[in-house]
């Protein structure tokens, strides 16, 4: 797929082969990032991409293509371990898209740790965990580096021939399931903070509507709105934690009463004596 951004020269185009388990074939997945922050609020119609679909292969059977958009710290995987927003962009159409971002703030827990390392990618950790086990299959004869994340060293030897690479789908195919189940024990946390986006179509887009190239298409997305909604996660109060939080301010108000009740006690006796030191006085003074 190529994708013309605009302005030029100013994006950052990541590229990576991913083998479908449905299939057992392969595609290409191209990531844009922006070397600039987008504020949210109302904008020009100049945020947009031109798909080129007859850059992509010779044939014209391709009629449309998947996009997805996801927190960038995220990085893209196939393997059901990233929720993104996904649409369809059509051939020889024109799509307009609001996007509306949402930062989540998560609580770091004992039971469920979460991290604040912004360069920090739980699926980049997933998938890299992923891929060190499956190599470890032995029935699994090769592996194409392509298919792996750069953090991941190739510990199989690579496909060299097609009966090979038939193998090696075959392998992946069965094995990536069982692997995949196994993942909750890789070590990678959560991160605290997660940026969630939400996509709406365009009602009333003043941007270009006609004059598409055959074989293209064309799509406009915006952040119309300046208010980004901030939720913050808080911990739930278990009964448990119920119990011990009334109890520890029982045992509070009852200490205070027991240390009240033992001022007014000693307060009592010191009273007592001086009361009768001080009737023993006067009875003695009439006597004399």
């Amino acid at each position: 797929m190529t994708v013309i951004g605009f302005p030029e020269g100013d994006e950052i185009w990541k590229e990576r082969t991913f083998f479908d388990q449905k299939n057992g074939g392969y595609y290409k997945c191209f990531t844009y990032l922006r070397r600039w922050e987008q504020l949210p609020g109302p904008s020009d119609c100049q945020q947009r991409f031109l798909l080129d679909f007859d850059a992509i292969t010779d044939s014209n059977n391709l009629s449309q293509m998947e996009v997805f958009v996801h927190d960038r710290r995220e990085d893209f995987t196939n393997l059901g371990l990233l929720k993104p927003e996904q649409f369809v962009v059509v051939r020889n159409t024109i799509t307009k898209l609001l996007i509306r971002p949402e930062i989540i703030q998560k609580q770091s827990r004992m039971e469920n740790p979460c991290t604040m390392d912004e360069s920090y990618s739980q699926t980049r950790c997933l998938e890299k965990c992923f891929w060190e086990r499956i190599q470890t299959n032995p029935s699994l004869p090769c592996l194409f580096p392509s298919l792996m994340p750069k953090e991941v060293n190739l510990t199989k030897p690579e496909c060299q021939t097609a009966s090979a690479e038939i193998e090696q789908s075959q392998t992946l195919r069965k094995s990536m399931g069982a692997v995949m189940d196994q993942l909750w024990n890789c070590n990678c946390p959560e991160r605290c903070s997660v940026t969630d986006y939400h996509i709406l179509s365009d009602p009333t887009s003043a941007c270009q509507t006609s004059g598409i190239e055959n074989g293209k298409a064309l799509l406009f997305y915006r952040f119309p709105s300046s208010r980004v909604p901030y939720s913050l996660e808080m911990g739930k109060l278990t009964l448990p934690d119920l119990v011990w939080n009334v109890g520890g301010i029982v045992s509070i108000y009852l200490g205070l009463s027991l240390i009240m009740l033992s001022d007014i006690i000693e307060q009592g006796c010191f009273n007592f004596p001086c009361r009768a030191f001080r009737r023993g006085n006067e009875i003695h003074g009439e006597n004399d």
